[in-house]
């Protein structure tokens, strides 16, 4: 773990001077949960790393109406424990509860693990989640989730830019939730996992967003389901019907890899766990 240099920002005035430092070879450390382990195992090879892991400005969580604003830094073990999210985005809570060991979650963030592709993503692209991102000369822009996340380890920021919040709207009619199918039960790499968001009256469906992620470089919104599932009931032939389009996900993401087969009867289950994940609540 030699062989780069280390600056630490404490402050936006700290963090600005170190981005204009930035070169392609440059990597952030917040929680560390993956950089030290790429570094250990000389899979990351940089010139400099930069330590925002004292950025406090960055790690909160807050709700303005019907918006929720999400600081990069935060971490998963305070999404899994915020009464705002349980109340409004609960499959951010669920997600955020499985990812990794306690250790891990209590040290990772929202930021870090939205941007190489993993489950939070899922989760934050059926929230429709828009990221600010903060540049060099002090600016912000923001994109969709669904537009900065290209494929794992892979976005479209710049070299002088870092995410530095989430935002997502949400209201009380809206329920949410979340599964993975993995290789063990414990910490576990996601084969594939699911968020469903519904929004409904008197039992039928209003609202519907659906994300499924590992079924393609990175995750998505299943629109053909939606579409397909707005306005039907919430009951037993809603998950047959949500099994069905799962199933169809498979085949037009994946239909000539050789994962196809069997990723196409494991949707199945994944679509009822998700959906009774959803009711649980």
């Amino acid at each position: 773990m030699s062989g780069y240099k280390m600056f630490s920002s404490k402050t936006s005035g700290e963090l600005l001077a170190c981005l204009k430092l930035k070169t392609e070879s440059t990597m952030f450390i917040a929680g560390g949960t993956d950089i030290i382990v790429g570094l250990n195992e000389g899979k990351y090879k940089p010139d400099t790393i930069i330590d925002i892991s004292h950025l406090n400005e960055f790690r909160y969580i807050e709700k303005n109406g019907e918006v929720i604003r999400i600081g990069a830094l935060t971490t998963l073990s305070e999404l899994q424990y915020s009464d705002i999210i349980l109340e409004y985005a609960r499959a951010l809570s669920v997600v955020s509860s499985i990812v990794g060991s306690p250790q891990i979650r209590n040290a990772g963030t929202i930021g870090g693990n939205a941007s190489t592709a993993a489950y939070t993503s899922t989760v934050l692209m059926a929230l429709d989640a828009t990221v600010f991102i903060l540049n060099s000369k002090g600016e912000t822009r923001n994109e969709k989730i669904n537009d900065l996340v290209i494929r794992p380890n892979t976005t479209t920021l710049k070299q002088d830019e870092v995410m530095v919040a989430f935002e997502f709207k949400v209201n009380s009619n809206i329920k949410s939730g979340f599964t993975k199918v993995g290789s063990r039960t414990g910490v576990t790499i996601s084969k594939m996992n699911a968020c469903l968001i519904i929004q409904e009256a008197n039992g039928i469906t209003t609202d519907v967003a659906i994300s499924l992620g590992a079924v393609g470089l990175k995750p998505f919104r299943y629109g053909k389901a939606e579409k397909g599932l707005l306005g039907k009931k919430l009951d037993e032939s809603f998950a047959t019907s949500l099994q069905g389009y799962f199933q169809e996900a498979v085949d037009d993401s994946i239909r000539t890899r050789k994962s196809w087969s069997y990723k196409r009867v494991a949707m199945t289950g994944l679509a009822l766990d998700v959906y009774d994940n959803y009711k649980s609540q």
